[in-house]
């Protein structure tokens, strides 16, 4: 079997109706001198939704996204015991209304003075652009120079490819035996990033650089900080499962899986005006995703327990049709960061990592309070350099790995009367982490922290509840 298809999905941004706030960066118009004709006090190259050559919606809208689809099953012997899989699809995200509330200039109106000349008279030698009235007037004098997270033009709608291939068989013993591959990579990604790094100056001390940001910035003149919001992010995701189901009868099903995966991207943005690169250059954050998990297995069992029958009505209907449910899981650490914890770049970012001077993992043989203590070698680390981000990839090591079992008894209770025929209560008792296993989180991985390389927090203890529900 083969099935075709395509989606059109027109990539149309997000806008402010009301008021408009939406602005972009143009480089170009930055270099030419060009300001916004609706707020000519602005900074160059801040352009606003109506300025001449700016789409309405800040971004273009593109109604030329056509997304094809195919997928096949093949009953590869003829006789519906083993079949192959497959399909491959691409696909298009939107933005969110959430990416357009600026804080910025027009929008958000803010004066920062530091070390004022009195409180008495702190704008001396400040312009006071207060009051303000809504919307901001034009004439509005901003504190030049302004820090801004506008969008930059010409922005493609985020794409993402996705593949799979399984193969299915039909074993012995009832059993179903599954081997998959599955795959996806991204380009076009949503995320912010420095756009007016401060630049080292090798003359100056550290101390001198981190005084003087402004001062080292390439549009420090009319920017502080610029956060520009790009379609910059890319990621790829490659994995192989294998899955084994078997019912075995007299009510009892179970399910058991592992996977081995690689996750690896540019940066894990949350959203806009995240600032989650560490350096101005993109492909120097590539590495692991935050939730890259390399292997998981879980098992999962399902049991409709037996009838009793006991020479007691009341104790069979206590005791009987309870239905036990249990899921294991045991998974890998997911990966963290070391971070410098010095701005030794003095680029104003202050994600610097560390440099890895020696060998930083240590042996896997230790005890739960031994980990706790230095769960890695932070001495193989150091400071970085001055004038550099740091030689560390990102999400270089792997936290501890977690194991857990989830476990659950409920039972359905008919309302024995004819008005409420259908109507029953549902009782459920459960647990998570039933064996009260401690899994710990991710070590403090600054190391300049006092705390570096230790652990100081851990997931959830063992958590009990009940429930009673009315099912009508």
């Amino acid at each position: 079997m083969l099935t075709l298809g395509v989606r059109w999905n027109p990539f149309v941004p997000v806008f402010d109706s009301a008021y408009r706030q939406e602005g972009i960066f143009s480089a170009a118009a930055y270099a030419a001198g060009i300001r916004s004709q609706q707020y000519p006090t602005l900074s160059p190259g801040l352009l606003l939704a109506g300025d001449p050559g700016v789409p309405r919606r800040v971004i273009d809208t593109n109604y030329h996204v056509f997304d094809p689809r195919v997928g096949f099953a093949w009953d590869v012997f003829g006789d519906s015991r083993t079949s192959l899989r497959g399909g491959y699809g691409l696909y298009q995200d939107q933005m969110t209304a959430n990416m357009i509330n600026l804080n910025y200039s027009p929008f958000n109106v803010n004066v920062t003075i530091t070390n004022p000349a009195s409180t008495a008279n702190p704008y001396l030698g400040h312009v006071d652009p207060f009051p303000i009235t809504k919307p901001t007037p034009p004439t509005t004098p901003f504190q030049i120079p302004m820090a801004a997270g506008p969008f930059v033009p010409d922005m493609k709608p985020p794409t993402i490819q996705q593949w799979n291939l399984t193969l299915e068989q039909q074993a012995p013993l009832g059993m179903l035996f599954r081997l998959g591959y599955q795959g996806s990579n991204a380009f076009h990604l949503l995320g912010a990033i420095e756009g007016n790094a401060a630049i080292y100056d090798p003359a100056l001390t550290q101390k001198q650089n981190v005084s003087n940001y402004n001062a080292r910035r390439p549009m420090g003149e009319f920017y502080q900080g610029l956060s520009l919001n790009e379609d910059i992010g890319t990621s790829n995701y490659n994995a192989m499962t294998a899955s084994l189901q078997r019912q075995v009868g007299h009510g009892l099903t179970l399910l058991t899986g592992y996977r081995w995966s690689r996750c690896m991207s540019t940066a894990d943005p949350g959203g806009f005006n995240s600032d989650v690169y560490a350096t101005p250059v993109r492909s120097a954050d590539y590495g692991r995703c935050a939730y890259d998990t390399r292997n998981q297995w879980k098992a999962s069992g399902v049991w409709q327990l037996p009838r009793t029958h006991f020479n007691f009505a009341f104790a069979n209907g206590v005791l009987s049709s309870w239905e036990a449910n249990a899921i294991v899981t045991l998974r890998s650490g997911q990966p963290f960061t070391v971070l410098s914890g010095v701005d030794n770049s003095t680029s104003g970012i202050g994600k610097d990592r560390a440099d890895i001077t020696g060998n930083p993992r240590l042996p896997s043989s230790r005890s739960h309070a031994q980990e706790a203590a230095a769960f890695f070698n932070v001495s193989a680390f150091k400071a970085n350099a001055l004038g550099t981000y740091g030689d560390t990839a990102r999400n270089l090591l792997s936290g501890p790995g977690y194991s857990d079992i989830d476990f659950s008894l409920n039972r359905s209770f008919p309302i024995p009367l004819r008005v409420t025929e259908g109507h029953f209560l549902q009782f459920r008792a459960e647990s998570f982490n039933l064996f009260n296993r401690v899994n710990f989180s991710n070590p403090n991985a600054t190391i300049s922290s006092e705390t570096a390389g230790k652990i100081t927090s851990a997931s959830d203890p063992r958590i009990l509840q009940f429930a009673l529900k009315y099912v009508f």
